[in-house]
């Protein structure tokens, strides 16, 4: 008699600790036309100089190529502290070919700490408060959602262990959880000359 056998797959856990290279088969999400891919910056991962010469924020993403083995992980990233204005870095889930994502930013000052689905071609924000930033080197951001047991999906923000209050309950099923894979996010600012964002210097993602 012949017995189908059935795997579970072990949690899967990625880590970047810094970024000598940019990570082959990753690819960019461009959020806000003409804003710029990655690119890494001594050991550094940051956003390359947007295209488009509005006064305005340009939000940009890189997909990690590895895929977490379920749509349910937590994703950290570390403050590289390159700059410690209202330019922000941040942390984002996504679906295969980046169309679909949640993902959020935190700024150095001034901006309020934002949790935004990205679906459409549109990104939306979600979740935000103020007097939440991150200006130190030694900070580490955390996106974590968690679901119900009615399958009802809400996002949190970490910062160092702490809960941020810009969390973000999904009730309407906007995106729910929407992929496999993880980003590292960013916001660039352009008003008369280019104002890079502070700059990620590691990543890691877990199964929860």
């Amino acid at each position: 008699m012949m017995f189908a056998s059935h795997m579970v797959r072990a949690k899967r856990s990625v880590s970047y600790t810094s970024f000598p290279t940019l990570p082959a088969k990753g690819f960019d999400v461009i959020i806000t036309p003409n804003a710029g891919p990655a690119q890494v910056v001594s050991n550094i991962l940051r956003e390359s100089n947007n295209t488009g010469t509005t006064t305005q924020a340009y939000f940009s993403a890189f997909v990690f190529p590895e895929v977490m083995h379920t749509p349910l992980f937590s994703i950290t990233a570390g403050n590289a502290a390159l700059s410690t204005t209202d330019r922000g870095i941040g942390a984002g889930m996504f679906s295969a070919d980046g169309t679909k994502g949640v993902f959020f930013i935190i700024a150095g000052n001034t901006t309020p700490l934002r949790i935004y689905s990205w679906t459409g071609g549109t990104a939306t924000v979600q979740g935000t408060t103020s007097n939440q930033f991150s200006t130190s080197s030694s900070d580490l951001i955390r996106l974590q959602p968690s679901m119900s047991g009615s399958g009802v999906v809400t996002w949190n923000i970490y910062k160092n262990g702490t809960l941020q209050t810009a969390t973000w309950t999904d009730s309407s099923h906007v995106i729910d959880l929407p992929g496999r894979r993880f980003g590292a996010c960013f916001r660039h600012a352009y008003s008369n000359g280019q104002f890079a964002s502070p700059g990620i210097k590691s990543m890691a993602a877990q199964d929860l």
